[in-house]
């Protein structure tokens, strides 16, 4: 298995090169590298991508290791991804020269006082003189197998591992700084359904990314001189500190917001939100998902202890609402089938969402022509986009709202020659 940097992990740099503060609260809270089962299987998927890719696996025998791999239940699927990894390899690579030096489960950490940034690339080819660019190319490549979407363009991992490797390759080619031309980075996601994403970036602009960008962020890691900044980072999705609800940043924004909100030094809670007032309550609203989780953690402990015979002040036990259930719904059934009552009557159904069934005909194959998605795409209609207001890191695209200038702009082109404002006006006039 891969080995992980806990401080500097290329895989998260996306997150620590913003919040530098990150890597030692994730240590701190014992959440540098935790491995899970999507991990695992991932980490197999390398494996044998790899082995395929040197020629030293037959693609067609799915190994016993992933058919019998814990939680797997379509093991076609799964290596059917694996082998959409390897193609999409051998793409990226097409136009290497035979001279090219390739290595697969490459090591690459960087030199000097910024070591403790390390990890395993999945594949680094050096070429010396590509037949396309006539200059060196260096080509770094990495499977994700993940659901979430990630773009190779101004990625910060494969930056990391196109230095790093540069620094590993520069005890073989010495003169590889002095021939690199470009750096391509190439990002293979077979379940998102793209293949893959390649971006070639100067070497030059890669040097420049490195002495202004990522330097500063790892010296500001190893030096501890670091601070938590929020941003779109700061998600369950992305941070495990967020999502271990952990973030020593957010917890005191949370603290500080609501002792201000109850206004402790005259016992009352603050006056009730209006135009006045709301730039004091949106506080409240960036972290309302966040208070009402920690408000559920409260009320579940809170139970415990008083399940436990503790006392919980200003609370007490009560008897909920019993609920009646069948104790063998197969013997209700055949009791109410009995009694002459229509299975229409014995048991309710709806049809499944269309997001439901699209995910069932890809699974099954059935979305497999054209003329098959372009009937299915017949059998759906949208619904008007609800507006919805959130915090402004949301990812999602803010609306826009266009004013009667617009709408006059846009129906009337007032930068070319034909009827313009007042055209407009005298026609609503008549």
């Amino acid at each position: 298995m891969a080995e992980h940097s806990k401080l500097m992990s290329p895989s998260a740099s996306a997150l620590w090169t913003v919040c530098t503060a990150m890597p030692q609260a994730l240590i701190d809270a014992n959440l540098a590298y935790q491995s899970s089962a999507d991990a695992d299987l991932g980490t197999l998927k390398h494996e044998y991508a790899e082995q395929i890719f040197l020629g030293l696996w037959d693609r067609k025998n799915i190994p016993d290791e992933l058919v019998n791999f814990p939680g797997v239940d379509d093991p076609v699927m799964e290596w059917n991804e694996v082998l959409i990894a390897e193609e999409a390899a051998t793409q990226l690579l097409k136009d290497v020269s035979d001279k090219a030096y390739i290595r697969t489960e490459m090591s690459v950490a960087m030199d000097g006082w910024r070591k403790d940034c390390f990890g395993t690339s999945d594949i680094v080819c050096y070429d010396p003189c590509n037949p396309v660019t006539k200059q060196g190319k260096l080509y770094v490549v990495d499977y994700k197998f993940g659901r979430v979407r990630v773009n190779a363009f101004g990625n910060s991992q494969l930056g990391i591992y196109a230095i790093a490797a540069i620094e590993t390759l520069e005890k073989i080619f010495p003169d590889i700084r002095q021939k690199l031309g470009h750096v391509s980075m190439g990002v293979i996601q077979p379940k998102t359904g793209r293949g893959y994403s390649a971006s070639t970036e100067l070497a030059s602009a890669m040097y420049e990314w490195d002495e202004t960008f990522l330097k500063p962020a790892q010296k500001a890691v190893l030096s501890g001189e670091t601070k938590f900044v929020p941003g779109p980072h700061c998600s369950d999705k992305y941070c495990k500190l967020h999502r271990a609800d952990k973030c020593p940043h957010i917890q005191q924004e949370i603290q500080n917001v609501t002792d201000e909100f109850f206004n402790l030094d005259l016992g009352a809670i603050k006056a009730e939100p209006s135009r006045d007032n709301i730039d004091f309550f949106r506080k409240l609203m960036k972290y309302d998902k966040l208070i009402s989780k920690t408000i559920e953690k409260a009320w579940a402990v809170a139970t415990d202890m008083a399940l436990d015979g503790e006392k919980v002040e200003g609370f007490k036990l009560v008897l909920g609402q019993s609920r009646r259930k069948f104790k063998d719904e197969k013997d209700a059934e055949e009791f109410l089938r009995r009694k002459g009552i229509p299975k229409d009557q014995r048991y309710k159904s709806s049809l499944i969402t269309a997001p439901q069934a699209e995910a069932v005909l890809k699974k099954e194959g059935k979305l497999d022509s054209d003329r098959t998605k372009k009937a299915f795409e017949d059998l759906i209609e949208w619904t008007e986009a609800k507006k919805v207001l959130v915090p402004e890191d949301d990812p999602r695209e803010a609306v826009s709202f266009a004013t009667i200038q617009d709408e006059v702009d846009e129906m009337y082109d007032l930068g070319t020659e034909g009827p313009g404002e007042d055209d407009l006006l005298d026609s609503l006039l008549q």
